[in-house]
Parts: C-alpha cells; structure tokens; sequence
C-alpha cells in the first residue's frame, strides 16, 4: 500500500524541518539504492523493463556509479526504482502484488529525494528514500526477525506466553527497543516489532521526536514497523 510522503508543510513536528546532508553522503546514498533497486528488478526476474531510451534498471544503476554529483545520482536512482516497479508489475508470479505495491513506494519515495532538497541533498528525503527501498527488499528476500507462530499468537492472547524480550506502551522507553521488542500502540490498540530501519542512526536523525514513524499512524511507519496481530 502507498503511503503519503511529507513535506515542508505536513503539520508535523518533524516534517517541517528540512534538513541537508554533505554531496558526498547523499552522492553514497543514491549511489547504494540504485544498485538495490537494480538487484530487485534482477530478482523478479521475467520481464527485464525497459524505458524510452532502451535503459533497464542495471543500466540505469550503473550509471548512477558512474556519477560525479548528488543531483545526477539522485536522478538516476529515482529511474532505477521506476524500471524496477515495472519489472515488479509484469512479474507473474503469485508473490506480484506484495512485489508492486512495496515498489511502488520505493518508486515514489526515490522521486520525493530528487524533489525534497537542492541536488538531492535533503537528509529526511533521502533517509525515507533509503526506507522504502529497504522495505522493498525485505519484502522480496523474506529479511527481518520472525514474526511470531500462530500457536505463539495465540499463546499470547490467553496470557500464557510473551515471546519477545521486552514489552512497551509506546512511546516509553523506545531507546531500548529491539528488532524482537513488542510495542502496543494505544492509539489502536494494536502490537508492532521494530525493523532494523526504526533502530538506525538515520532514523533518529530524520525524525528526532519519532512522529514520523510512530507504529501505525506515522505517515511512515510502514518502513519502521511490522504489525505483529491482525
């Protein structure tokens, strides 16, 4: 599912923050998530899709490591992720939607990078960039700490078992958390576990009050959290 990406005047705490990061470090960073967005498309395998000028994703990302400049990178890493959600479009196989609509958001997430800042320098941007991408992935390699059992589910709604290492309301105590720490949120009452994404330098520094990725009404809490429960 797709997901509203912020900006400047999103209402948030953090949102109306826009804050810049070095060329080098968003040059690394559009860089590292062509060659991701490339990789995706390679895995979904099939159709490799192509655009006006007959690039796929692999060339597009090899032209992002070949670049001098942030913009230039930043540019190219949104085309990879483009060619890659088309790859993911055509693709067959019963795994499809989950492949297309995860991305989908890197897609859009990589454009919102070469339009959040000047020469693709805008450090929030970038971060949710790198997120969505990541989300991407994880979405076609099975990544992450296992979510509990059906049995463990269960379990745990009779009161007989708390897989987890620690148990939170959030937002209590949320520099301790941990990939297998369960966190309530009471604004719906439902449990999450962070992704590595949510424990990440970067995502502190994105979003230093945490609204953005709140669990479960945070405009970008898909990139941060799994819900543990229907």
């Amino acid at each position: 599912m797709s997901t509203p990406h912020p900006t400047e005047s999103d209402g948030s705490a953090d949102g109306q923050v826009r804050r810049a990061e070095s060329a080098e470090q968003a040059l690394a960073r559009h860089i590292a998530r062509a060659a991701r967005a490339a990789a995706r498309a390679a895995a979904y395998g099939e159709v490799q899709v192509r655009d006006g000028t007959g690039r796929t994703a692999a060339d597009a990302a090899g032209e992002a490591a070949s670049s001098t400049t942030a913009g230039q990178a930043a540019l190219l890493a949104r085309d990879t992720a483009q060619l890659a959600l088309g790859t993911a479009v055509n693709n067959t196989s019963g795994r499809r939607d989950a492949f297309a609509a995860t991305a989908k958001d890197a897609a859009r997430a990589a454009q919102d990078a070469v339009d959040g800042g000047p020469d693709g320098l805008d450090l929030v941007a970038n971060v949710l960039a790198d997120g969505y991408e990541a989300l991407a992935g994880a979405a076609l390699s099975g990544a992450g700490a296992p979510l509990p059992t059906g049995e463990e589910e269960a379990a745990i709604h009779r009161g007989e078992g708390e897989p987890y290492d620690a148990v939170y309301v959030h937002p209590e105590d949320s520099a301790g958390y941990t990939e297998r720490t369960r966190v309530r949120q009471p604004k719906d009452g439902r449990s999450y576990c962070p992704r590595p994404f949510l424990l990440s330098e970067d995502a502190r520094r994105a979003s230093p009050t945490g609204e953005l990725f709140a669990p479960g009404v945070g405009p970008h809490w898909r990139i941060a959290w799994r819900p543990l429960f229907p």
